[in-house]
């Protein structure tokens, strides 16, 4: 809200009370008036009976004059935010109410957040709003102002901080729905010390901790909240977590990150088809014909273009790619990878080209081969990878569903390729 010189004033709750007018920090010292505001604010743009802020302020022994000493509060509330022509700290009839936009309080900032993530089906766009959401709070909700009787009278106070509890199980559950299970090991760490008897914290430890490969330390958590029940509250863990136990040992691959959700990309990568290559028509038909028709083999079908730069490999490989384009009905992959080329960078651009956003992209190369693999499944797809100096940076690149076909050209002639993935190779020389 801005005041008639348009000086904006910022408070927050979310920890210590705090106001900020013009950019430039409030200091609020006396008690009373700490109060009076943390409740206006509390009931932010809704009129707080005197009753309430009486009882608030005094609490069992409120004075004589309880109402006239209310009215000169605020009167030096006013003054000391600068709100001197009122209008953020409005006179009603029956009470005051402090009006002021949603974004100017930081506990009105973390509802609208929370309200958006669960209207949004993106698990990136969830995890992004509750990521601000719980980035808001700086400790206890207005953890230097009040005591008992201020808590007792206004029963949004818990309401508000187990809505923080619940926004942090949904942006844990946002974030491991991206296979970011690695990153919140620390942070699931520190709720679950603050919270030992929550146990939803404990269940998604548990599901990061075994999406990590760290299968016991996820049972040993699970041991850890038991006992913690059994020891504080005299009861046994709930049948979710029991079950979670359950698959966690007996190492359920449905635990493990699932691909995530992308619109049905189907890239088109090619070069330009050269045309017909004089000498090398019944080479493009065997080559095409090995590319389109894998013959139920098991494994994907690889072939090898060898031979120098100027023996026209390049051109020979768009050609047959080309021709083969029709049977790849997934579509079609490409890259150039010369000496020095970084394969995993290769990798990245090609799940983008599947329709992977920047954020979903796993973070450990294994991860993002998974993924890839994955997104390949049942689709045909034709990769083609131009240059290539060696057998590794073809390898992460190789599909894993026989539907897809690789095509590669090199200088080298990439034996391993040949001995541990079956490839056919062809020497390529300019035609005599």
């Amino acid at each position: 809200m801005r005041s008639a010189v348009g000086v904006e004033t910022i408070f927050r709750v979310l920890g210590p009370l705090e106001i900020d007018r013009g950019g430039q920090p409030v200091s609020l010292r006396p008690a009373k008036q700490r109060t009076l505001l943390a409740v206006l604010l509390l009931r932010a743009n809704v009129v707080v009976p005197v009753s309430l802020l009486v009882d608030c302020l005094w609490e069992e022994a409120p004075p004589a004059g309880a109402k006239g000493a209310v009215q000169a509060y605020v009167m030096r509330l006013r003054q000391a935010i600068g709100d001197h022509d009122a209008r953020l700290i409005k006179t009603r009839p029956d009470g005051y109410a402090l009006e002021t936009g949603v974004e100017n309080i930081d506990l009105q900032r973390f509802h609208v957040l929370v309200t958006r993530a669960q209207a949004s089906h993106e698990p990136a766009e969830r995890a992004a709003a509750l990521r601000e959401a719980v980035g808001l709070w700086r400790g206890p909700l207005l953890s230097d102002v009040g005591g008992a009787a201020l808590r007792e009278r206004i029963p949004d106070i818990p309401i508000h901080a187990e809505a923080r509890l619940q926004a942090l199980e949904q942006y844990f559950d946002a974030e491991l729905q991206l296979g970011r299970h690695d990153e919140l090991l620390d942070e699931l760490r520190a709720m679950t010390a603050e919270h030992p008897l929550r146990e939803r914290f404990w269940g998604q430890l548990m599901v990061a901790l075994y999406r990590a490969h760290r299968q016991e330390e996820a049972l040993a958590a699970h041991a850890e909240v038991t006992r913690l029940l059994a020891e504080e509250l005299g009861i046994d863990t709930g049948a979710e977590i029991r079950a979670l136990h359950e698959r966690i040992r007996d190492g359920d691959l449905s635990l493990t990150p699932q691909p995530p959700r992308t619109p049905a990309v189907v890239p088109a990568q090619l070069p330009a088809d050269p045309g017909e290559l004089p000498g090398r028509a019944d080479l493009v038909d065997e080559i095409t014909e090995l590319l389109v028709n894998s013959d139920d083999r098991p494994t994907v079908p690889l072939v090898v273009l060898t031979g120098s730069p100027d023996g026209g490999r390049a051109e020979l490989a768009a050609r047959i790619a080309n021709r083969a384009r029709p049977a790849f009905p997934g579509g079609q992959l490409h890259a150039a990878l010369t000496a020095g080329s970084d394969t995993g960078r290769v990798l990245i651009g090609f799940l983008h080209a599947l329709g992977v956003r920047e954020e979903q992209v796993p973070p450990e190369a294994e991860e993002r081969t998974a993924l890839y693999r994955s997104l390949l499944a049942k689709r045909r797809v034709l990769v083609v990878l131009d240059s290539v100096t060696g057998p590794d940076q073809v390898r992460p690149l190789l599909p894993g569903d026989s539907g897809c076909a690789v095509l590669v050209t090199s200088e080298n002639d990439l034996r391993g390729l040949t001995a541990l993935q079956g490839a056919r190779q062809f020497r390529v020389d300019r035609p005599s």
